[in-house]
């Protein structure tokens, strides 16, 4: 029924890798880089989780579907064969409802986080002409 979602929001999370705290940093902003890395840290892993329940409720929602189009083939034989349908219908969508609020959470944080590894590596990161 749903097309399989893009991953392009997690794939840029499972290959990102943070550059390393430069020597020439002062404590302060040495502490200030361990402490955003592992921020970004915590909240790739969490993105991670989350990517891992949208592809579990994207099989729910797939199911979801095919059973409303079992039950919307034979809707017309009876009232009940009609409320079945409807049911599962209704399932159906709360079910691609929460799919779709899931994925523009998980497209909204990837975004964050991505933002402030941009700024990790502009603040904290060393470039291979200053090593």
């Amino acid at each position: 029924m749903i097309k399989h979602l893009s991953k392009i929001a997690t794939a840029g999370l499972i290959g990102m890798s943070m550059v390393p705290v430069a020597s020439a940093l002062s404590a302060t902003q040495a502490r200030e880089c361990r402490a955003m890395n592992a921020s970004i840290q915590v909240r790739q892993t969490e993105a991670r989780q989350s990517a891992d329940l949208r592809d579990t409720l994207l099989i729910g929602v797939e199911d979801a579907g095919d059973a409303w189009e079992a039950a919307e083939a034979v809707r017309l034989f009876s009232p009940t064969h009609a409320a079945d349908a409807d049911t599962k219908r209704a399932t159906y969508d709360a079910l691609k409802q929460d799919l779709m609020r899931l994925e523009m959470a998980l497209q909204s944080s990837v975004s964050m986080i991505n933002s402030d590894v941009a700024a990790y590596n502009g603040r904290c990161g060393m470039t291979r002409a200053s090593r």
